[in-house]
């Protein structure tokens, strides 16, 4: 009898540590997670603080420290987490994206929606027969590789954030043969050299040519120590659009991974990264807001119609 009454003593005993050992468990393994998920918030809290040091700092470096700069607003994309600012320099201001990477998407210029090319102004006044309520330039950055599959050809162009921006056959990119273009004359030729040597880090330009796409602008190509690159330039260093070599290896992750991603294996024959500039027009018609992203000759890239802040239709005419 007392062999069992000190059994259920122990019993009893063994319970209550159980219980108490059980609940410390629970209690240190509650603690551990409120600590957890606070250490992953301030951890998510200080890469945003420097993803937004890192976008200030680029913006600073393309705009100058005397530009005012305004981040407006920040969403992922892609998992990237992306910034819009306004840029003001000067009384005008403009629009600039940017990734918490460094890696610029778009950049405006402030007051350079007054400097529209004839082209774009013709169009413009051709199209809504009255001067657009809000007029921007902007130079978009992209990167780009030549895949080889199937037997064919294409030029795949990514923004930073790793989005698909184009897919176009060569036979497209390869139909502007400079062999085309009349040789700029000796002067002019002489003075695009200096401008595109002095930009694009003292490259060797092997041939200048007066650009059949846009009056008024030279395509000039040369050499650096990755490979061939172009860029169509004017005599006052106003450069339009260029394309430099470029590894894959040297792009944003997002980029590598979505390349990863699509062309599983595909050859790539060369690659690189490009910058073009458009205009993006907007005008009020009939209540609804139509924006149309213009080449500087003049042809429209895009349409698109808002109806109270939604988009509802989408139109892309084939570019360069």
């Amino acid at each position: 009898m007392k062999s069992t009454r000190w059994l259920a003593a122990f019993l009893v005993s063994f319970g209550a540590v159980s219980s108490v050992s059980y609940a410390q468990n629970n209690l240190r393994d509650t603690v551990r997670g409120v600590t957890g998920e606070k250490k992953a918030e301030e951890r998510n809290n200080r890469n945003q603080a420097e993803g937004r040091d890192v976008a200030m700092r680029e913006l600073e470096r393309t705009y100058g420290k005397e530009a005012k700069i305004n981040i407006t607003g920040e969403h992922d994309v892609n998992g990237v987490h992306i910034y819009t600012a306004e840029i003001t320099r000067g009384g005008n201001s403009a629009p600039a994206t940017v990734t918490s990477g460094g890696h610029l998407i778009e950049a405006g210029s402030p007051g350079g929606g007054q400097s529209m090319p004839p082209m774009v102004r013709e169009m413009t006044q051709g199209l809504f027969h009255v001067s657009p309520n809000d007029v921007d330039m902007i130079d978009t950055h992209y990167y780009f590789v030549r895949v080889a599959t199937s037997g064919h050809e294409y030029v795949m162009t990514f923004d930073a954030a790793g989005r698909v921006q184009q897919i176009r056959s060569t036979l497209q990119v390869d139909a502007l043969d400079p062999r085309n273009e009349a040789e700029a004359a000796g002067n002019e030729r002489g003075a695009i050299e200096r401008l595109v040597r002095e930009r694009f880090g003292g490259s060797n330009v092997r041939d200048v040519r007066r650009s059949s796409r846009y009056p008024g602008y030279f395509d000039a190509y040369f050499n650096t120590a990755d490979g061939a690159g172009m860029t169509t330039i004017d005599g006052k260093n106003e450069v339009i659009f260029y394309h430099m070599p470029a590894q894959v290896n040297s792009f944003p992750e997002p980029v590598q991974r979505s390349i990863n991603e699509l062309l599983k294996g595909d050859q790539i024959k060369n690659a690189g990264t490009g910058s073009e500039r458009f205009f993006r027009v907007a005008q009020n018609v009939g209540g609804d807001q139509i924006t149309v992203l213009v080449h500087a000759n003049g042809d429209i890239e895009k349409v698109s119609e808002h109806q109270g802040g939604a988009s509802t239709a989408s139109h892309r005419t084939p570019g360069r």
